[in-house]
């Protein structure tokens, strides 16, 4: 791992003999035994500071992939996020332009209401509700754009897609494998 002339430099730093360390356990016993033999810790073998500079640098690359791994997860998790994100703001922003659509009556939560487009004398393009469906018009039909369902919080469904359920992300619930897929067969029953 280290260029010779810098595992010179290193084993130039190494003193010769190192001074003797004793250690004993924490109760002091006439049973007490040595945790370090001291005539060991005078034995230095070269290849020791070797071994000690490659455990370290062993070390630093693992910590380095489990760092870069760790921040990669929660790169995808942001980028997940904002997708989320701009969907809920696309939402509001197509839910703000159906509420300005012109109606005639009263909008009630949990009722179907069927949104036209037409050209008015002036030239202008708008949009408004009505509770007749596009078979209900029939001939005299304006421009059919869509049906939508008022939900109880004031926000617009497509009635075609009421009842869909979007799929539960398990990056988002900061699940991974086993504990999400349990968690996932919870949630759908």
């Amino acid at each position: 791992f280290f260029p010779s002339s810098q595992l010179a430099n290193i084993m130039s730093l190494v003193p010769a003999t190192v001074a003797p360390a004793q250690q004993y356990l924490a109760t002091p016993s006439a049973s007490s035994s040595t945790l370090v033999n001291a005539r060991a810790v005078h034995r230095h073998e070269s290849q020791d500071i070797v071994a000690l500079a490659q455990f370290v640098q062993t070390a630093d690359a693992f910590t380095h992939a489990t760092v870069g791994g760790k921040l990669d997860l929660i790169c995808e998790q942001i980028r997940h996020l904002q997708a989320q994100a701009q969907q809920i703001l696309e939402k509001a922003k197509a839910d703000v332009q159906l509420s300005r659509a012109k109606c005639n009556f009263q909008r009630r939560p949990g009722q179907v209401y069927h949104l036209y487009r037409q050209t008015t004398p002036g030239g202008q393009e708008e949009t408004f509700f009505s509770m007749l469906s596009p078979a209900e018009w029939g001939a005299a039909s304006p421009s059919f754009v869509g049906s939508y369902y008022l939900e109880h919080d004031m926000s617009y469904t497509k009635l075609e897609d009421r009842g869909r359920r979007p799929p539960i992300d398990p990056h988002l619930l900061g699940l991974t494998g086993a504990a999400a897929s349990g968690m996932l067969s919870l949630t759908q029953h």
